[in-house]
């Protein structure tokens, strides 16, 4: 799977020089260092931006149609569901954009070791990073869960659940 991360990076490359090639514009076909020319930084800087856009948007369309896990109004499961996964979301699309982002820049390093060290760098924080979301994603469901729990213990009149819920919420 890495070879194939790396060979979709690397066409991603190629595709982006052609794009410059063929504007016919002799500042983006222009090295900047080794083999990166000014195309693949301008769509670096570029593919970083729209990811903080999109990101910043959607944290803030759920957070302000959702709300958050740590309110205290009473939320569907819908609006918990969406506020558990806003971060962990937004953490993959920077995981997975990132790679996207910077895998141009490490493909016009000439020197082979070098290119092959951070072409693994990226990939393995791209592994991690998807991890830790889908582990921050869990934990979030968690207190999701927990709090819908909470809520329904509390608009019942059984002092075995006001009791019993908590507990059990606590020890997810």
């Amino acid at each position: 799977e890495r070879g194939k991360m790396y060979r979709a990076g690397m066409a991603y490359s190629r595709w982006l020089d052609g794009l410059a090639n063929s504007s016919g514009n002799r500042f983006l076909q222009q090295p900047v260092f080794d083999r990166v020319t000014w195309m693949r930084l301008l769509a670096c800087l570029a593919a970083l931006a729209i990811l903080g856009a999109l990101t910043g948007w959607l944290l803030w369309f759920v957070r302000r149609t959702a709300g958050a896990i740590e309110s205290n109004e009473p939320q569907s499961w819908l609006a918990l569901a969406a506020a558990a996964a806003r971060k962990p979301l937004a953490l993959v699309i920077w995981v997975i954009g990132g790679f996207l982002a910077f895998m141009p820049l490490v493909a016009g390093i000439q020197d082979r070791g070098l290119r092959l060290l951070l072409g693994s760098i990226l990939t393995a924080l791209l592994y991690a990073g998807r991890v830790i979301a889908g582990l921050w994603l869990i934990f979030q469901a968690i207190r999701a869960i927990e709090k819908r729990m909470r809520h329904w213990a509390q608009g019942t009149e059984s002092v075995l659940n006001n009791v019993l819920v908590p507990v059990v919420g606590k020890s997810l």
